[in-house]
């Protein structure tokens, strides 16, 4: 009798857990389909708390293992192994992976000073693949300061830092990078027009109410584009996933 409880009991929660996952799912397609962009605040309040509890603590791997051989989720994404492999070799300093916002790509990179055109010369273009969600997930998109960070790293980072749900209220190791990458490098998307803002040039549009709405730094385009992807996948897989609480 109490094993047939138990049971019972987990099979309420695993069909919650799928509910939970097709909610935000259909809360994070409206946001990403309710303009040309999400807002900074809107990716800050609203899609990095979901992109957190599914990736960073893996509640997406518990709908994985509901499914498990039946169906593997796949999630299409870019990578480029040349220049993980630059970055391994001490040729680049800075890195990010390709990501896509709405119609335009970006992909920025600095060479280690009189490395240029050997850089220039091996780095590859980046390739479509469709891989699981623990690839996907913490796939290396960012190299700053000798280190590689993951999608799953830098959600967890942001989440911590900027708020809207804090996961570690200590100041973990490498938290500073989403200070820095936003010093780096961060954009102004208005419309189909976009530019690039360095240095100080992020902060000084942070501080207009008129342009706040619509700049962004490096991490915000990074969980805007991973919010993408998982959405998209989901979607797509979602016969297979509703079949679990039929």
């Amino acid at each position: 009798m109490l094993q047939q409880m138990v049971d019972l009991m987990a099979s309420d929660f695993s069909e919650e857990l799928v509910h939970q996952l097709l909610d935000d799912v259909d809360v994070l397609s409206n946001t990403l389909a309710g303009g040309p962009h999400p807002s900074p605040q809107v990716t800050r309040t609203t899609i990095v708390p979901i992109l957190r509890r599914w990736i960073c603590d893996q509640q997406f791997h518990k709908i994985q293992k509901l499914l498990g051989q039946r169906h593997i989720v796949k999630f299409d994404f870019w990578e480029n192994a040349s220049a993980v492999s630059l970055c391994e070799r001490g040729m680049l300093e800075i890195w990010l992976e390709m990501i896509v916002i709405g119609g335009f790509a970006i992909s920025p990179g600095r060479a280690v000073e009189g490395k240029t055109d050997l850089v220039v010369q091996q780095r590859q273009p980046e390739k479509l693949v469709g891989m699981p969600s623990h690839k996907f997930f913490n796939q290396k998109i960012a190299y700053w300061e000798n280190r590689f960070y993951r999608r799953c790293d830098l959600l967890k980072l942001y989440a911590n830092k900027r708020g809207g749900v804090h996961l570690d209220q200590s100041r973990g190791d490498g938290q500073d990078v989403i200070d820095e990458l936003g010093i780096f490098l961060g954009f102004e998307i208005d419309g189909s027009n976009y530019k690039m803002l360095t240095n100080t040039a992020l902060a000084e549009a942070r501080s207009d109410r008129q342009r706040r709405a619509r700049s962004y730094d490096i991490v915000e385009l990074v969980a805007i584009d991973t919010a993408t992807t998982f959405a998209r996948s989901v979607h797509r897989s979602a016969g297979y996933i509703t079949d679990l609480i039929r």
